[in-house]
């Protein structure tokens, strides 16, 4: 089967999609799991990082790369397949994307512990209708972040 070069780029688009994603996650992860207030026991805190390692080891990502991506230092320049990869093992792992590839809102809304239920339940409405495509949902549910003023970062 031939690819075009618009579908390479589509395919390199949806993955910025899901860095940009991870790093909202991130981002709220270490603001949360690292903090006196974690709403995690540290036994949990310390499995949800065990996840990071094991993602990173399993797909040669160092913390250098992720540090530019959390900083959005050029991160056109570190998005390859690695990284995705990283990233869709990360949210498994952490049970954002489910079994089915479909994003968990209850687990979502638990890593996002700063965002008000009233919010996040406006976001779920406007954004709950992605379909298609690991990479096609990751970019209708970024697209639908950006057109609701969602400003998680």
């Amino acid at each position: 089967m031939h690819h075009s070069a618009s579908t390479h780029a589509i395919a390199i688009f949806m993955s910025v999609i899901y860095i940009l994603f991870v790093v909202v996650i991130i981002t709220r992860f270490k603001e949360t799991y690292l903090s006196e207030n974690s709403p995690f026991t540290e036994k949990e805190t310390e499995k949800l990082r065990g996840y990071r390692t094991l993602c990173m080891n399993k797909y040669d990502v160092d913390t250098t790369i992720i540090k530019k991506a959390k900083e959005m230092e050029n991160i056109i320049d570190y998005i390859d397949e690695r990284l995705v990869s990283y990233v869709i093992c990360l949210y498994k792992n952490w049970g954002i994307i489910n079994a089915d590839g479909h994003i968990d809102w209850k687990v979502t809304l638990s890593m996002l512990p700063g965002v008000p239920q009233k919010v996040f339940n406006e976001i779920y409405s406007a954004c709950n209708r992605t379909t298609g495509t690991d990479y096609e949902r990751g970019y209708e549910l970024f697209k639908c972040f950006l057109q609701n003023e969602v400003d998680l970062l």
